[in-house]
């Protein structure tokens, strides 16, 4: 399941839309094309804010929430602000939001994926975030994932296999060792060369293609980031205790 939340809620196949809102449960990392820093999150209402670390090629450690399925992240000096603030008076206003991830109903593990909005308002959301099921159960060691966040139809080759990549997460593909990953696009009715990516997969990793859109406004080529890791070796998130229910 994948769900992006831009300006607007977005509803993902087989996923009903309600007015009620709904509490969620669940571990997530992070990740973008750029390093972020200076962002944090309440892990559930009325917790300490705990920061949110991005590292450039791998995903974030692992982080808990449990609470609306709107998840909000919002800059570490508004927050304190707003603490500050709150003290005073317990009717101070939450600062804007510069992200906010929509979570799905059921999904347990996530990757959310920070994309910079092109056209972001002054004190509005900067980023959209888009949530990937990156559950190990769905996406185990020897895959590889490839999730296209440009909006851009592109068409790839792996080996002899040749598979379609549009927007959003497309079906894992089992590879081992060695891995080219060729891309391409249509443009003016024509096939372009849009990029090429060699890595290796090892039996016990899985890897994670993300393709970001490209730098230039004409550019038809993605930025490709690639994101390894072994589900089996992941340590507990650090927000554990947050979310132990109330005894």
């Amino acid at each position: 399941m994948i769900c992006l939340w831009l300006c607007a809620p977005v509803v993902c196949p087989g996923q009903v839309q309600t007015s009620q809102p709904h509490a969620v449960a669940v571990h997530f990392t992070v990740f973008s094309r750029q390093r972020l820093t200076g962002l944090c999150y309440q892990p559930k209402p009325r917790a300490r804010s705990v920061g949110v670390q991005f590292f450039p090629q791998t995903r974030s450690e692992r982080f808990g929430y449990r609470g609306p399925a709107e998840l909000a992240f919002y800059e570490e000096a508004d927050w304190a602000e707003y603490t500050r603030n709150k003290a005073a008076n317990p009717a101070a206003a939450l600062p804007g939001p510069v992200a906010v991830a929509r979570l799905p109903i059921g999904m347990k593990e996530a990757l959310l994926l920070f994309v910079p909005l092109p056209e972001a308002q002054a004190g509005g959301p900067r980023f959209g975030v888009l949530a990937v099921d990156d559950d190990p159960a769905r996406f185990p060691p020897g895959q590889l994932g490839v999730i296209n966040v440009t909006g851009r139809v592109y068409t790839a080759q792996v080996g002899r296999t040749v598979l379609a990549v549009p927007p959003g997460r497309g079906e894992n593909l089992a590879v081992a060792g060695p891995v080219e990953f060729r891309l391409a696009c249509r443009e003016e009715g024509q096939w372009v060369a849009a990029g090429h990516h060699a890595f290796t997969v090892g039996p016990s990793s899985r890897v994670c293609l993300v393709l970001f859109p490209a730098t230039s406004a004409t550019g038809v080529g993605p930025v490709i980031r690639t994101l390894v890791d072994a589900p089996a070796s992941k340590a507990p998130e650090r927000t554990a205790a947050l979310l132990a229910p109330a005894k």
